[in-house]
Formats: structure tokens, C-alpha cells, sequence
């Protein structure tokens, strides 16, 4: 986690460095693409990825598609924000959402989002196994591979701020609010759920992020 945190600093100063190298004369670009990814899902072992079209002046629809993994580890397990940092053995998830985007300002947006997510959380342990003899059914008591399933719908509004810096590239925060709703089998109970975090939680809970982007195709 630490190694990935710093990864994480090195890029967002990075494009600092590029913020500041900007000639005070460089035109604004607006494409008609855009391709961004947002380094914080790193902190919780993901990485989501936007591709943007405009539609109209001021208005854009995007596509964003999510992957999370944890490799299989039962020695030191792993823990993230969307575990509430309890130990899992493995973490596996997709997720494709949507964005509706509108530019009130110069650089000023408002956006709409929604989006679907699968989890899949390993976590093995004694349980009973079911196994047949003789046309019988019987239950042995052993260690076993135990997969926990979640299913997460999302919707949320934000505030963000367009900063083109760069023919080539941009940065983009936003800020705001969403809605959301896990659904998962009654047997795993009331499970990751504690936290706004969590990915069994249901509720609202704060929407903050920054996006680094490419302009398709760089302007002339």
C-alpha cells in the first residue's frame, strides 16, 4: 500500500509540473474525445478508466469501466476501504457506469453518474462440503474455498473543475454526493457495511475524485 501511495504522489506532481510549465498564452482544448484514468482507486486496489464524446457544445456522455483486484494471500490477507481494512483472502470486481457532463462555466461542470458493480471476496475457511457415496449424500467438516458475492448500484452528482493545461493532457477534480445500494446473499450477513466505504453499504455517502487525462485527438 505504501508503494502504491507513492506511486500516486509521483504522478499527480508530476502533472503539476506540466500545470506549471503552461505558457500563459495556450489556447483551451476541447476535443471531441477524451481518454482519463483516476489514480486514487489505487487506494483500494482498483483503477477506473473514462472515455468521453461530446455531443453537443457544453455537453458530453462518457462510458467509465472499473476493475479491482487483491491477489489470492491466506498468510497476511489483505485490507482496503472497501473491506472497512478487515482481512480477505483475495478481492476480485468489474464495474461499467455512465456520466452525463454539462458545462455551466468556461471550465466549471456538472455532472450525472451511474454504474453497476460485481465483487467477488474470497475468503477461505472450515465449512462443510457436500459430497456423494453410493448414491448418498454426505457432509464432511474441512477448509475450503468461500466466495462472498456483492452487487453494487450507484448514482451520484458532482462538481468538478476542467483544467487544460496542455495540448496533450488535463486534470480534471470533482466533488459531490451519490446514492447507494448493495445487494448480496442473507447467508454472508450484514457484511462490509459498517463504513461508507464498505462494499456491502447502503446509503449516501461523498462523492471526491480527480481524473488525468488525454485529449483524442490532440488539438492543432
Amino acid at each position: 500500500m505504501k508503494q502504491i501511495s507513492l506511486y500516486i504522489i509521483y504522478i499527480l506532481f508530476s502533472c503539476a509540473g506540466i500545470f506549471a510549465g503552461r505558457p500563459a498564452n495556450a489556447q483551451e482544448i476541447r476535443p471531441a474525445y477524451t481518454l482519463s484514468f483516476e489514480p486514487l482507486y489505487l487506494f483500494n486496489s482498483g483503477m477506473r478508466i473514462n472515455l468521453e464524446k461530446q455531443i453537443a457544445p457544453r455537453n458530453w456522455l462518457g462510458i467509465n469501466l472499473t476493475g479491482y483486484y487483491l491477489p489470492y494471500d491466506t498468510e497476511s490477507g489483505h485490507g482496503t476501504f472497501n473491506s472497512e481494512f478487515e482481512s480477505i483472502d483475495g478481492l476480485k470486481g468489474i464495474g461499467i457506469g455512465g456520466t452525463y457532463k454539462y458545462y455551466y462555466a468556461r471550465k466549471w461542470f456538472m455532472e450525472l453518474g451511474a454504474g453497476y458493480t460485481f465483487f467477488d471476496v474470497r475468503n477461505d475457511g472450515y465449512g462443510f462440503r457436500k459430497f456423494r457415496e453410493d448414491g448418498l449424500p454426505f457432509y464432511e467438516y474441512v477448509y475450503t474455498e468461500k466466495h462472498s458475492y456483492f452487487r453494487k448500484v450507484t448514482a451520484n452528482f458532482s462538481i468538478g473543475l476542467h483544467s487544460t493545461f496542455h495540448r496533450h493532457f488535463y486534470v480534471e477534480p470533482y466533488a459531490g454526493l451519490g446514492l447507494a445500494r448493495s445487494f448480496y446473499d442473507k447467508s454472508y450477513g450484514e457484511k462490509y457495511n459498517a463504513t461508507i466505504f464498505g462494499i456491502g453499504y447502503r446509503g449516501t455517502y461523498p462523492v471526491l475524485g480527480i481524473r488525468l487525462g488525454f485529449n483524442i485527438p490532440p488539438a492543432r
